[in-house]
Order: structure tokens, then C-alpha cells, then sequence
């Protein structure tokens, strides 16, 4: 989706895995998981319930692609959904480091953009 007037891209992760998904209930498919599902507090007042994610795996990635395939299954392992924000393009990028007499190395044009920012929507 692209929003009038300003330069960035809003990518839902979780629309590409909703054909995928489990017939089994939720309650069911999270005992696969190695941590926690939830957390209450002493009280047992169901007062700070925590829901945790388990952390990635990797943090490095070969292309746009491994990361976007990476991504990919780690929500469709977690049940995590996020938005995808693409603003930061390698054009600007080097543009700006050209203007300020800078001597960190310019990136190639191909890989369009040089950061994406995740943001979890659950």
C-alpha cells in the first residue's frame, strides 16, 4: 500500500501466510514452542499477562529476499503479524552521504532500499 504524497511502503507479513493456515486451534498449535506461551504475575489475578514471542534466529541475511523469506516463516511459526515500513531508499541515502563530503561507501542502486523497520501489529 502506498499512502499519497509520501515515499514508503507498508508490506503486511501475515497476508501471504493466511492461505497456510492450521485447522487446529490456536491452543494446540503453541506447544511446539520452547518458551512460555504467557506469564501471570503472583497474584493470579490474571493481571499482567505477558504474551512472548520467541526471538529470531538469525539477525544477518544474504539479500532483501532472505530476509523477507526468513521473515516469512517466523511468522507463520509465532503466529506474529507486522507492517513492513520501506521509506529508507538508497538513493536518498547516498545522496545525502555525497552532500555532506562523507567517505562511507555508496551503496548499489539495486538494492533500492537500505533499511526496512518491522512493526509488529499483535
Amino acid at each position: 500500500m502506498k499512502r499519497q504524497g509520501i515515499d514508503e511502503e507498508w508490506v503486511d507479513s501475515a497476508a501471504g501466510t493466511c492461505s497456510n493456515a492450521s485447522s487446529q486451534p490456536k491452543q494446540g498449535r503453541s506447544g511446539e514452542l520452547d518458551h512460555p506461551r504467557s506469564v501471570q504475575d503472583e497474584s493470579g489475578n490474571g493481571q499482567g499477562l505477558q504474551v512472548l514471542a520467541p526471538p529470531l534466529e538469525r539477525f544477518e541475511f544474504e539479500s532483501w529476499e532472505d530476509l523477507d523469506g526468513n521473515v516469512a516463516e517466523y511468522t507463520k511459526r509465532t503466529y506474529q503479524s507486522f507492517r513492513i515500513r520501506t521509506n529508507n531508499t538508497v538513493t536518498t541515502r547516498n545522496n545525502k552521504t555525497c552532500s555532506t563530503g562523507s567517505k562511507k561507501p555508496l551503496l548499489p542502486d539495486e538494492w533500492e532500499n537500505y533499511g526496512k523497520t518491522f512493526i509488529c501489529t499483535h
